[in-house]
Parts: C-alpha cells; sequence; structure tokens
C-alpha cells in the first residue's frame, strides 16, 4: 500500500526492510533482491528531496524578497507618517503662535503704544521696533512650541502601539 507522501513511503519502506531483518532463513538472493530494492528506494528519495529542497529553496527566496520589500514599505509608511506628525503639529503651533500675535498686537496698541508715544515723543520708528521685537520673539516661540507639540503627539502614538501590542 504505498502512499504519495513521500514521509509515510519512507516509514512503510523502512518497516517493510525490519521485518526482513527479522527473518531467519534467507538466501543470498532474496538479501540481493532487498539491497537492490533499497537502494532504489533511497536514489528515488534523494531525488525527491533534491526537488522538495530546490521548490523550498524558490520559495525562502521569494518570502526572502517579499519580507524585504514589507520592510522598505513600513519604512516609507513611517516616514510619511513622521512628515504628517510634523506637519500637523507645525500647523497647530503656527494656529497657535497666530492667536497669540494677534492677542500681543492688540494689547500693545491698547496698553503699549500711549506708554512708547509718551517715551519717544510720538517716534513712529519706535513704535513700528517694539511691533518688530514682537514679531521675531514669536518665531522661536513657534519652534519651540511645535517640539512640545511632536512631542506629545509622539508619546500618544508609542502608547497606542503599546496598547495594541498588549491586545494581541
Amino acid at each position: 500500500m504505498a502512499s504519495n507522501n513521500l514521509y509515510e513511503r519512507q516509514a512503510e519502506e523502512l518497516g517493510r526492510a525490519k521485518a526482513f531483518l527479522e527473518t531467519e532463513s534467507v538466501d543470498q538472493q532474496k538479501i540481493k533482491a532487498e539491497y537492490n530494492r533499497l537502494v532504489d528506494n533511497f536514489e528515488e528519495t534523494i531525488g525527491e528531496l533534491k526537488l522538495i529542497t530546490k521548490v523550498s529553496d524558490k520559495l525562502q527566496n521569494k518570502l526572502d524578497k517579499t519580507n524585504s520589500a514589507l520592510d522598505n514599505k513600513n519604512k516609507e509608511l513611517q516616514e510619511t507618517l513622521d512628515a504628517l506628525t510634523k506637519a500637523k503639529a507645525g500647523r497647530k503651533a503656527a494656529t497657535i503662535i497666530l492667536a497669540l500675535a494677534v492677542i500681543l498686537f492688540l494689547l500693545e496698541e491698547i496698553f503699549i503704544e500711549k506708554l512708547i508715544d509718551n517715551y519717544s515723543g510720538g517716534n513712529v520708528w519706535f513704535s513700528l521696533g517694539a511691533k518688530g521685537a514682537i514679531a521675531l520673539g514669536l518665531k522661536p516661540l513657534e519652534g519651540f512650541l511645535e517640539r512640545i507639540l511632536l512631542d506629545a503627539a509622539y508619546k500618544n502614538a508609542k502608547k497606542q502601539v503599546d496598547g495594541f501590542e498588549k491586545t494581541e
């Protein structure tokens, strides 16, 4: 009862060979015939193993290429996500700074402008210099705020990843 499964066939052949060894009276010709059968079976098995190994190697190469492509895509996705996160944080920071600039310029116009006019004797350049100082002071504040927002976004993303890994 030969099976199509290589391993089952080999187990059957091994059982048959062991049974042959247990027979007590065997003539030289039967031994030679059994030996030839074992050699033929061994050659066939080697050929099948070569084929299986060749197919397995090809599949492994395909799998390695696919894994490499997936790794590259994951890196690209991560870079894209980082860029999107940075852009989002930058946009938020710019919006906050714009609102702060409007508030500071209004406060400057309402409260500080009168002090500047009294101190400078109505010099327009001094008033423009104060407004310029406010504007220039906002740019470093925007970068600082953007870093804070980025750090918060990365911490939030890490918490989500950690939570996702715990549920698996």
